[in-house]
């Protein structure tokens, strides 16, 4: 385990990307808490915690998910379609929110990791009926070769976002 966070460690995402031209730039976003007390780990239902980093951070009256999926294994063992994988992420999102005293319309960025961009418009629709009012920022990016749909392999998409408290 890195020292830099000898116990309860930052939420994070991490991406593999198969190749960038060299001299491509990398852009990190990072939000910091002076007071460690206000800081709680919380761990999420839907994932497993990795040790080296929290799949969700609440401080303050911001709640951070990290890569949050829509998969139980006996879905991803029959595999998924991408609007049923989403439609469990903004189930998944919206049941982790509510517990820590927020919802999904208190959201107000959001990464999606999706392996097709060209499924790009059915995420995006599927995405939309999460939210009743405004939508939270957003970027999009395919940080992972496509699954192979035609063997039944399930889309791959992951969610993280922060929300601020009611």
């Amino acid at each position: 385990m890195l020292t830099t966070f000898p116990e309860d460690p930052p939420a994070r995402v991490v991406i593999g990307v198969t190749r960038m031209p060299i001299g491509t730039p990398v852009e990190m976003t990072a939000l910091a808490v002076r007071d460690l007390a206000l800081k709680e780990v919380i761990e999420l239902s839907s994932l497993k915690p990795l040790g080296h980093a929290s799949s969700a951070v609440a401080v303050a009256n911001k709640v951070f998910l990290s890569a949050v999926n829509g998969q139980t294994l006996s879905e991803a063992e029959a595999g998924l379609t991408l609007a049923l994988n989403e439609a469990g992420i903004g189930a998944n999102l919206e049941g982790e929110l509510q517990k820590h005293g927020t919802e999904l319309s208190h959201a107000v960025v959001c990464n999606i990791y999706l392996d097709d961009l060209d499924e790009f418009k059915l995420m995006n629709d599927t995405f939309a009926t999460f939210f009743s009012g405004l939508p939270p920022t957003r970027t999009t990016v395919q940080p992972f070769p496509s699954s192979d749909r035609t063997s039944g392999d399930a889309a791959l998409i992951r969610i993280s976002l922060w929300a601020i408290e009611r």
